[in-house]
């Protein structure tokens, strides 16, 4: 069955390394929420308690409860939201048989399908495909592109001090990533800006400030390859 939760209906886990600093601030959290639509109860686990008592790796995850506390369905990364929904709908059932529903969601698949680049992290707790591959732990240290950068893979180049669970940009801070992927995306904290560059040309500049949150830096209608080049101003954590 899985880990026990009690009488919980449901249990939503959030990355550990939003949550730490979102936890500073309990004000943060309810405003982004409504800022989604998001009208339910959100629980704040700023200790990882539930993160870890789950042995959870993924975000997103999703770990569907009956009402005794039996775990009855895992899910990990996006994708499969109608299997998710009919789930949820039979297990209200099974706790409420007279509970009306409302009628079932018609939400559009939008997971890209086929070969695409994989997640990865810039802390080195969970970094995977940098080229080169050696990183310093927990001290500044400068980097520099291959000269050649595999499809897929991450290379750094400036200054860049690398923690377990990101890494803060100093001088001549750069990132590029040779991806193939309809959209790129990239959990951004602490303060400063993110020039945006997208098979040699500029596309944007991001202005950092605030709680980490997911920032979009590559978006097309279909899957594609490309080349981003990300410079990132000191202080700048990725």
């Amino acid at each position: 069955m899985g880990p026990r939760a009690g009488r919980a209906a449901a249990a939503t886990c959030v990355r550990k390394k939003e949550i730490r600093a979102a936890a500073k601030s309990r004000a943060r959290p309810p405003g982004q929420a409504a800022a989604l639509g998001v009208r339910y109860p959100v629980a704040i686990d700023d200790n990882y308690a539930t993160w870890n008592a789950y042995g959870n790796e993924y975000w997103p995850a999703d770990y569907l409860i009956d009402a005794p506390g039996d775990v009855r369905h895992i899910h990990f990364g996006e994708g499969d939201y109608s299997t998710t929904e009919q789930l949820i709908r039979q297990l209200l059932r099974e706790a409420h048989p007279r509970l009306p529903l409302p009628p079932p969601t018609e939400v559009p698949v939008k997971t890209p399908a086929g070969e695409l680049s994989p997640e990865t992290y810039v802390g080195y707790e969970r970094l995977q495909y940098l080229d080169p591959d050696d990183v310093v732990r927990n001290t500044p240290a400068t980097y520099h592109f291959p000269a050649s950068l595999p499809l897929g893979a991450l290379g750094l180049s400036g200054t860049w001090t690398d923690h377990a669970q990101e890494a803060t940009a100093g001088t001549g801070a750069e990132m590029e990533l040779n991806f193939v992927a309809q959209d790129v995306y990239l959990v951004l904290g602490g303060t400063g800006t993110l020039d945006v560059s997208v098979g040699g040309r500029h596309t944007q500049t991001i202005h950092i400030g605030g709680v980490p949150r997911l920032y979009t830096l590559f978006h097309a209608g279909s899957a594609t390859s490309g080349t981003i080049l990300l410079h990132a101003s000191p202080g700048v954590r990725a």
